[in-house]
Order: structure tokens, then C-alpha cells, then sequence
């Protein structure tokens, strides 16, 4: 029988090899493409991140196959929107990707400034990405590379609506968390770097673990990923209940000028305070339109991020 609740209750020490490989990971990603004897211009890579982060991380397939241009109305030969450019760069169907996604992630920086500028990917590096994260690819998956390798557990957001706390569940199995806090004109996420902790802080959850292994960048990205998806819906939550209110104000006041009716929400005493847009000045709505976007990340969860410097 001990020997029983011995092996229920044993805890993995350890961490897995990477399989499949997060591509979040530059570092992973470049040496990769090293390997293949492909090399990319300065912010070449960027722009792929940028598409692929306003896509909101579809299957990795999926969104090479969109950006190589299969099952879209343009063509390779003489048609002035092709999808093959003279450099042999891939230009056309990467807007297409943002525009028909149905749940984009936002971002701060726009993708080009130039008006009708179209993204250019080179078409070795979108075969090289479709070859590693084809699905009927038969390599195995130590050279696969997949947009998540994690999953949100679960998450937990506080009474007051300001935090909401989120384990992480890694493609080991092992589990961490993170953080995010809404402060006013500002959301910021609290990280992992390691699963456990060197330290040995008597004082600290974590540090009593003991250190089961490091994250890399991919791993740690991904927790932001997570973290944008749940604070983008919560903010769209909040919009539906305000545009339901708007809508009962329109029928009881027969008046449809937005300032108005925010005043009334906010006179309303059905309205909480976690929900109702504020009005005291043009700076704190201007605020509250911010607070869709993480813009602030500490690295305060599990682990010590100086002994996880490389990653």
C-alpha cells in the first residue's frame, strides 16, 4: 500500500525535450532555419510574428497555408495581384489572414505605414514552416514546430474584477502561472521563467517546490498569448454590458446621443462599478480604451528569471 501512494502521489522532477517546438522561440526558429541554409532580412521575422499575433494563433498549417496563398483567389503567373513577387516573396493573402480572422488579437504597432503596402514573407521561409508543421508530415515531432504548446488549466478572475489568476498547463504536463492585473489606463501580466524555484524560500510557494526545469522564450511568450486572449474577451464582455444598457436607455429616454446615455449608466444604480464606463473626464475613458492591450510584463511568478537569463 505505501508503495502505491508512493507512485500516485510522485511528482515530476524533471522537464521534456521540446516536442513539438514552440515557434514563439526566435532562438529555436533561427537556428532551425540556419540549418536550412535560409537566412532573413531585418524585419522580415518580426512581420511574421506581428500576422501571426493579429491572427490570434491559428494552427500553424493553416496559417502558412493562408500566407503561401493556397485556397486563395490570387494567382502566380501575370496577374497584377499575384501572390508571387519578383523577389520571390510571398505579399498578397498575409492581409487576408488578419481580415478574415473572427478573433484577432490586438497590438500596438501597425504592420506597414505605407497605404496599400503589402507584407513580404520569402517563400523558402513560408515552405520551410509549412513543411515543419504540416500535420501529414511524417518526421516526427521533435522537428515540428506548432503556434501554442500550452493550454490555459484554467483561470480565475477576483471579485473587484482588477486580477485574474492563470495556470498554465505546459505540453509536459507541468503547470504555471501567471498573472494579470488591470490597473487604471494600464493592464500588466506577472510571468513565469522556470517550473519551481532554486531558491529555497521557506516563505514562497514556489521556492519549496524545488527547481524542475527552465521555460524558454516560446514558453514564456506564450503565457502573454493566454493572457491577451482572456483580457480581450472580459474587455468585450464589459462592451456587450454596456451596449445593453445603452440599448434599455434608448427605449426609456428615446435618446440616442452617447454622452447622455453615459451619464444615465452611470446613474443607474443596476450598473456596477465593474462594468459602467466612467465619465468624470475625457482622460479616464481615453484609459479605459487602453486597457484592452497588455502593456506592462514583470516577471515576478515562479521562478528566478536571472538563473533563466538565456531564455
Amino acid at each position: 500500500n505505501r508503495e502505491t501512494m508512493t507512485s500516485a502521489t510522485k511528482v515530476k522532477r524533471t522537464r521534456d525535450p521540446l516536442s513539438p517546438k514552440p515557434i514563439l522561440d526566435r532562438t529555436i526558429l533561427l537556428n532551425s532555419l540556419k540549418s536550412r541554409g535560409i537566412v532573413l532580412k531585418n524585419g522580415q521575422l518580426d512581420l511574421f510574428y506581428q500576422l501571426l499575433h493579429r491572427s490570434g494563433y491559428p494552427p500553424l498549417h493553416e496559417f502558412v497555408g493562408e500566407l503561401r496563398g493556397e485556397g486563395a483567389a490570387n494567382t502566380i503567373d501575370g496577374d497584377e495581384n499575384s501572390s508571387l513577387s519578383a523577389n520571390g516573396s510571398v505579399a498578397s493573402s498575409s492581409i487576408n489572414v488578419i481580415n478574415q480572422n473572427k478573433n484577432p488579437i490586438l497590438t500596438k504597432n501597425s504592420i506597414s505605414s505605407r497605404p496599400g503596402r503589402l507584407p513580404q514573407l520569402p517563400k523558402a521561409f513560408l515552405d520551410f514552416l509549412y513543411d515543419v508543421s504540416c500535420q501529414c508530415d511524417t518526421r516526427d515531432n521533435e522537428t515540428k514546430f506548432v503556434s501554442l504548446t500550452s493550454k490555459v488549466q484554467m483561470h480565475q478572475t477576483s471579485a473587484d474584477g482588477t486580477t485574474t489568476k492563470i495556470a498554465v498547463e505546459l505540453q509536459d504536463g507541468h503547470v504555471v502561472e501567471s498573472v494579470l492585473m488591470r490597473h487604471e489606463g494600464r493592464a500588466t501580466l506577472c510571468v513565469s521563467s522556470q517550473v519551481g524555484c532554486a531558491m529555497g524560500c521557506t516563505f514562497c510557494a514556489t521556492g519549496t517546490m524545488g527547481i524542475r526545469g527552465n521555460l524558454c522564450s516560446g514558453e514564456i511568450l506564450e503565457q502573454l498569448v493566454h493572457a491577451s486572449k482572456i483580457l480581450l474577451l472580459s474587455h468585450e464582455v464589459k462592451g456587450r454590458l454596456w451596449e445593453s444598457q445603452v440599448s434599455e436607455l434608448e427605449i426609456d429616454f428615446g435618446y440616442k446621443d452617447k454622452n447622455f446615455l453615459r451619464i444615465k449608466c452611470d446613474e443607474r444604480s443596476d450598473v456596477t462599478d465593474a462594468t459602467k464606463p466612467r465619465t468624470n473626464s475625457r482622460k479616464k475613458i481615453q484609459k479605459e480604451k487602453r486597457m484592452d492591450l497588455i502593456r506592462n510584463v514583470v516577471f515576478m511568478g515562479m521562478g528566478e528569471p536571472l538563473n533563466n537569463y538565456s531564455n
